[in-house]
């Protein structure tokens, strides 16, 4: 099976790492082979967001984008709004939050599976081998009480069903950061 791309994960990152520096995770492109949005049903994906216990993610605001380029045609790119999502076995297999944080879990719209499962399908009805995907995450959030943005720190997963791990897409990200990408400077209240 061919490996994840260089340049979809840096398209991946790219918006976080201009806004400041980042903890990247030495083994993200390793793990993100595991993640093929070519060969792999993605619709299924569930990002998994561990966030301070006062923050939570934005449902119906935060989106993942997943696109599809095969050599010689235009690509073609699925921008999915993400809902909270039921994590199954998914839960049970992550060790406990740490004091004070807290997991969420997020996956596709039906419609939104449906269009990645088309795209899917166009980019293997081409034959070509070569054909590559690549995914980037918008996360959007808002608080419960007060944080600090410029210390509040959070994590980004991303699972496959049947994985007991996830991929590590954001480690240890200052907040701000994320809320700088839609120009914001504080938190707006949940």
């Amino acid at each position: 099976m061919r490996g994840f791309p260089i340049r979809p994960l840096a398209a991946l990152l790219c918006g976080l790492l201009v806004a400041g520096c980042s903890s990247l995770v030495p083994e993200t492109q390793k793990k993100l082979e595991a993640v093929d949005p070519v060969r792999q049903d993605v619709s299924e994906l569930v990002l998994i967001l561990d966030l301070p216990s006062e923050v939570q993610p934005v449902p119906e605001t935060t989106t993942m984008s997943v696109s599809f380029s095969v050599p010689g045609q235009p690509a073609r790119r699925v921008d999915a709004v993400l809902a909270l999502a039921d994590p199954g076995d998914l839960a049970a297999a992550l060790p406990p939050p740490a004091a004070g944080r807290a997991y969420y879990f997020m996956g596709f719209a039906p419609a939104d599976k449906q269009a990645l499962r088309a795209a899917q399908a166009w980019a293997r009805s081409t034959g070509n081998a070569s054909a590559t995907g690549g995914l980037s995450v918008a996360p959007r959030f808002c608080g419960t009480g007060p944080v600090d943005v410029e210390k509040a720190r959070f994590s980004v997963k991303v699972s496959l069903p049947g994985t007991a791990e996830g991929a590590t897409l954001i480690r240890d990200e200052v907040l701000a950061n994320a809320l700088a990408l839609s120009n914001q400077t504080a938190l707006a209240p949940c």
